[in-house]
């Protein structure tokens, strides 16, 4: 086994945003890697999807700001769930979404420890997050009136006082600000709305949603190679951004749960952790 050096850097029109506001002075941080000015929708860089999560392009910074490594930020997407061709084989919902959750990390934990980086987020509900206009910082948004952070409410009894789908036995998501008066905002694709409860869109019209029901999150190291090998890794976010757009299938293999397998013409990968 040898190590070779990748230095990385990002090209102007992309920034590096910490995933936690208090490690912006950090030693080290996890960041989400977003386009400054997007052409059109969000300005993140998704790598892939699987039926549950999307996977998006970020890097490890350290207290100068220089990237000193890829990751890929696995987001909780209960609307993939729900769009997949499982909901017409049986009854899917909030608690079995949580528990392949789980399985998965187990898998990934077992399987492929070195390049997990555990934030604690895996297995403890971050605050929904989304980026402000122009990519400027993720954002956590607070009721108005109180001040009090939204959160994803998992209480089904809370929510079924407001007249809204229970947590466990649906598959829809609220966010809520707890409290004697409640204010509740509707995260996922045709979750109920009566009145008094707004949509996200509707609630947060000036941010884009990266995470937007507060689900769980995990980060692990990525392999520029795994996407078409690329030469230089300075244009890495703008050749994902091409990948991503183009109707091409990389050469390399995913599981059904997202995670990379080899690379079918090349045989194993030369990673920054064993070149082969």
């Amino acid at each position: 086994m040898s190590y070779e050096r990748t230095d990385i850097s990002l090209p102007e029109g992309y920034r590096a945003l910490p995933l936690r506001l208090e490690d912006s002075n950090s030693p080290l941080s996890v960041c989400l890697i977003t386009q400054t000015a997007p052409s059109s929708g969000t300005p993140f860089i998704l790598l892939r999807e699987t039926t549950d999560a999307s996977i998006y392009l970020g890097c490890l910074v350290d207290y100068a700001g220089d990237p000193k490594g890829w990751l890929e930020i696995w987001v909780q997407n209960v609307d993939r769930m729900a769009q997949s061709f499982r909901t017409q084989l049986e009854a899917v919902n909030n608690s079995l979404v949580d528990r392949r959750w789980s399985e998965r990390l187990a898998v990934l934990r077992r399987l492929d420890r070195s390049a997990l980086i555990e934030t604690g987020w895996e297995t403890v509900r971050p605050p929904p997050a989304f980026v402000q206009a122009n990519a400027k910082a993720i954002v956590h948004p607070l009721e108005p009136f109180t001040n009090r952070p939204f959160v994803l409410c998992t209480e089904d009894a809370v929510l079924a006082s407001a007249g809204l789908p229970a947590y466990t036995s649906s598959l829809h998501r609220y966010l809520w600000s707890g409290g004697e008066t409640p204010i509740f905002v509707a995260t996922t694709n045709g979750a109920p709305t009566p009145v008094g409860v707004q949509s996200g869109p509707e609630a947060f019209p000036n941010l884009s949603p990266f995470n937007p029901s507060g689900g769980f999150l995990l980060v692990r190291s990525f392999c520029p190679s795994s996407l078409g090998r690329v030469s230089r890794a300075a244009e890495l976010p703008s050749v994902l951004v091409a990948l991503t757009r183009s109707s091409e299938t990389p050469s390399c293999s995913y599981n059904a749960e997202g995670i990379f397998l080899v690379d079918a013409a090349a045989g194993p990968l030369n990673c920054r952790r064993c070149s082969t």
